[in-house]
C-alpha cells in the first residue's frame, strides 16, 4: 500500500551502523530490519547492533517484517516528504516527481534480535557527551580499533564514569544527567 513517507533520519541512519563495519572487514549486511509489529528498525553487523523506532501509518503495523535494502533507506530518507513510498515482501518502492523506483528487498531470515534484548532488566542511566568523549579518546591516541571500558558506580551515578583499558584509568568524564 502506498503511504506518504515514514523514514525518518533516525531509521535512514541505520544503514550505517552497517556500512561502518566495513572499515574492519566485517561481515557486512545490505539491508535494515523493519519489524513493523514491534515498530522497530533494526541493523545488526553480528557485533554491533544498533535501533530505531518507527512511525508507521496504522495499516503497517499489521505487516510482516522486511528487510529492506540501505539504497531504498538512503533514497527515501534524501526525498524526505516529496515522495510517497510503499513496502511489500519482496520489494519496495519511491513514487517521487511522477517517477516510480523499485528496489530489491533483501531475502532471507534476519538473527533473533529479541534474544540480545532483555525485556526486564536492572540497569542505571548515564547519559554522557559523546563528542567530549570521542575528544578525550582522540587525545589519548587511541584508533578506531582501540577497545576501551566505561565504569561507573551503579550506587552512586552522579560520580564520573572512568574510562578504562583494561585496570589502567585512560580518563573520567561527568554525567549530563542520570
Amino acid at each position: 500500500m502506498r503511504v506518504r513517507n515514514f523514514i525518518t533520519e533516525e531509521v535512514a541512519k541505520l544503514s550505517y551502523a552497517t556500512a561502518n563495519a566495513k572499515e574492519t572487514n566485517n561481515r557486512v549486511l545490505t539491508g535494515v530490519l523493519l519489524d513493523f509489529p514491534r515498530q522497530l528498525a533494526v541493523a545488526t553487523d553480528q557485533k554491533v547492533m544498533a535501533m530505531a523506532h518507527l512511525r508507521l501509518p496504522s495499516d503497517y503495523a499489521l505487516l510482516e517484517s522486511v528487510i529492506v535494502s540501505t539504497e531504498f533507506l538512503e533514497a527515501a530518507y534524501s526525498l524526505g516528504s516529496a515522495c510517497d513510498i510503499e513496502i511489500t515482501p519482496t520489494k519496495s518502492y519511491i513514487y517521487a516527481a511522477g517517477k516510480k523506483t523499485e528496489y530489491a528487498n533483501v531475502q532471507g531470515t534476519y538473527p533473533d534480535y529479541g534474544k540480545v534484548l532483555p525485556e526486564r532488566r536492572q540497569e542505571v542511566k548515564l547519559t554522557i557527551n559523546l563528542s567530549l568523549v570521542s575528544t578525550l579518546l582522540k587525545a589519548l591516541g587511541l584508533g578506531k580499533k582501540d577497545g576501551v571500558t566505561l565504569c561507573f558506580d551503579p550506587t552512586n551515578p552522579t560520580h564520573p564514569a572512568r574510562i578504562a583499558k583494561g585496570d589502567k584509568t585512560l580518563g573520567l568524564v561527568m554525567p549530563m544527567r542520570y
